[in-house]
């Protein structure tokens, strides 16, 4: 941080590690922080996501962090609520919600093969995707086919935008 600048000369990184130094200063138990990431390069962010992880290592501290840079919230979540048009659309331990969900990319034709595992599905050119529920039960059911890891952006997108 350069101390031979005014705030109003600060960049916009250094400008949010001061405000998030201020509020932390009171060592508060909760800190509630809406997109302190947003518009940073991504230096700065992984900076600031250090620094916030740092504070909440010990497990005494909560941080409620809004953000739409889902990378962020993966590197530092230990609970995700998804919030889609006013409604909770999820809510889960990030862990256990990234071994819950995953993608298999099939043909359309065999996705009735797959009942109740399907969440949603999304055409694209080459083939179709589903978002599948339970992942380790289809793997058991279904040893043959190949389900990518979902991560937490994947997930969000299904739920908000998939098709069916």
């Amino acid at each position: 941080m350069p101390r031979d600048k005014k705030l109003n000369e600060l960049s916009t990184g250094n400008l949010m590690k001061l405000k998030i130094i201020s509020a932390i200063c009171h060592d508060p138990d909760l800190l509630i922080l809406d997109e302190p990431t947003s518009g940073l390069d991504p230096v700065i962010r992984d900076e600031i996501i250090g620094f916030l992880f740092d504070y909440i290592k010990d497990g005494d501290k909560t941080i409620l962090f809004s953000s739409h840079i889902l990378s962020d919230i993966e590197k530092i979540a230990d609970y995700i609520i998804y919030i889609h048009e006013g409604r909770v659309i999820l809510y889960d331990e990030k862990d256990a919600l990234i071994e819950k969900y995953g993608i298999l990319k099939t043909s359309e034709e065999n996705l009735k093969n797959y009942g109740d595992f399907i969440l949603k599905t999304r055409k694209n050119k080459y083939s179709t995707e589903a978002l599948i529920k339970n992942v380790q039960v289809f793997k058991e059911f279904y040893p043959n086919e190949v389900v990518d890891r979902a991560n937490v952006e994947d997930i969000m997108i299904f739920l908000s935008r998939g098709g069916q």
